[in-house]
């Protein structure tokens, strides 16, 4: 009860002020994994957060199995978050986060029961499309001169973009590059990044830095066998300045058909051996859906530098493999941050669930175990880097539960597999290493 003089009547008048206290305990929303030694812990409310005893600061409040150690805990704003630094996890090993002790940032200070999380940190792997790599053939790449506007350059094993004389504005050039992806599983659940991979070869008449645009292409082109790299006049068919096929349709501005807006820009210098790397994910996710919009990428430069330097890089003829351009799928499997169920061994799983094959390596014969939550269709397909089914071990309706199968490789050559297990609920997807 308190006692308040309002300047309406100068009257003092008595309210009585009734509060809610407090009295429920934090608790933990999620674990995120951000790398191989950085957590991050998020409360469903404001903590205490400093060093003292039931602090969240406070390294004594938390545990990891496997010998794990936290180095050091960052708090973020507004205290309902903090980010563990932590030694080096193992990859595809399960760890358990214990999290106990910890108040909130009531005037209570009421304090959280103890919380376990599993979870883990899953390999990164790369699937690389290069011509002369596992058999792939589909990388064309050609460039456009606007001062040699009815020239084919596309047999050349170099390619060039960004104007030659950088204040000549009828100079300007521009790379095309399109990988066929037709052949080639992409597995969107797990693709973390898409990159287009070039090599410079050198910079011509100047070494300024200049920006390159990755920009979506609108219309097909044909790469043609012009071997001058300024080019040979044009046969019929063949990409332009001018033209997306000459002599049969042209592009409707001269440079070629793009969007506006480029997928990444990067700034390229000028010595040689170095690999630049264009961020394409958008741009993937788009051919996916509408593999007929596939034309490739236009590389130029938003806005033409007046400084000189043209970038050019190594083509698909290069005789080098490993200098030629490349189109890099970086892809991982999920990371689970899930609440630890102790004895959950004979419980219906909640959802499906794809553990990792045992052996991994292995040589001849593999386990792959998984679990669904109820009867249901089950097919789990095999493929190999390129995105090509290759075995298809299992495809029944089974029971809730655990299930294994053992799978046999012994007919394919040695290399990096994905299994991916699919059901009405959706896809699940691991690798897996097989070694003759």
């Amino acid at each position: 009860t308190v006692q308040v003089r309002l300047p309406d009547d100068q009257q003092t008048h008595q309210i009585n002020v009734f509060v809610d206290v407090d009295q429920i305990p934090p608790a933990v929303d999620t674990v995120a994994v951000l790398s191989d030694s950085t957590l991050r812990v998020r409360f469903s409310e404001p903590v205490l957060m400093d060093r003292s005893p039931n602090g969240a600061l406070n390294k004594d409040n938390y545990r990891i199995s496997g010998n794990i150690r936290i180095d050091s805990i960052a708090a973020h704003t507004p205290q309902n978050e903090v980010t563990l630094h932590t030694s080096h996890h193992q990859h595809d090993v399960n760890y358990v986060i214990q999290i106990s002790n910890i108040a909130d940032g009531s005037s209570q200070q009421n304090i959280m029961a103890s919380t376990e999380f599993t979870y883990s940190i899953l390999t990164r792997i790369q699937v690389v499309l290069q011509d002369g790599l596992n058999g792939y053939n589909g990388t064309r790449d050609s460039h456009i001169a606007e001062y040699f506007p009815q020239n084919n350059m596309g047999g050349n094993d170099q390619f060039e973009a960004c104007r030659f004389g950088g204040d000549l504005e009828d100079d300007d050039k521009s790379s095309l590059i399109r990988f066929d992806l037709s052949q080639t599983q992409i597995i969107d659940s797990s693709l973390v990044k898409a990159a287009v991979v070039l090599t410079l070869a050198e910079t011509r008449n100047g070494a300024a830095p200049k920006e390159l645009g990755a920009y979506r292409l609108l219309s097909s082109w044909k790469e043609g066998l012009g071997s001058h790299i300024d080019g040979n006049a044009a046969a019929q068919g063949e990409v332009t300045w001018l033209s997306a096929l000459h002599n049969i349709r042209q592009w409707q501005a001269p440079g070629g058909d793009f969007h506006n807006l480029p997928a990444d820009v990067v700034t390229v210098y000028s010595t040689p051996g170095q690999t630049y790397a264009w961020d394409v994910t958008p741009l993937v996710r788009f051919w996916k859906a509408r593999a007929d919009s596939n034309f490739g990428i236009i590389l130029r430069e938003p806005q033409p530098s007046s400084a000189n330097g043209t970038k050019t890089f190594y083509a698909r003829e290069h005789t080098q493999t490993d200098w030629r351009p490349k189109l890099v799928f970086t892809y991982k499997d999920s990371i689970t941050s899930v609440p630890s169920l102790a004895g959950d061994g004979a419980k219906v799983p909640q959802s499906m669930r794809l553990k990792q094959n045992y052996p991994n390596p292995f040589n001849a014969t593999t386990t792959i175990r998984f679990s669904i939550p109820r009867q249901m269709s089950v097919t789990l397909t095999i493929y190999n880097v390129r995105g090509q089914m290759v075995d298809v071990p299992l495809h029944s309706t089974l029971n809730a539960g655990a299930h294994q199968v053992h799978w046999q490789a012994d007919h394919l050559s040695s290399g990096l597999y994905f299994y991916r297990l699919k059901t009405p609920d959706g896809e699940l997807t691991r690798r897996c290493l097989f070694i003759k």
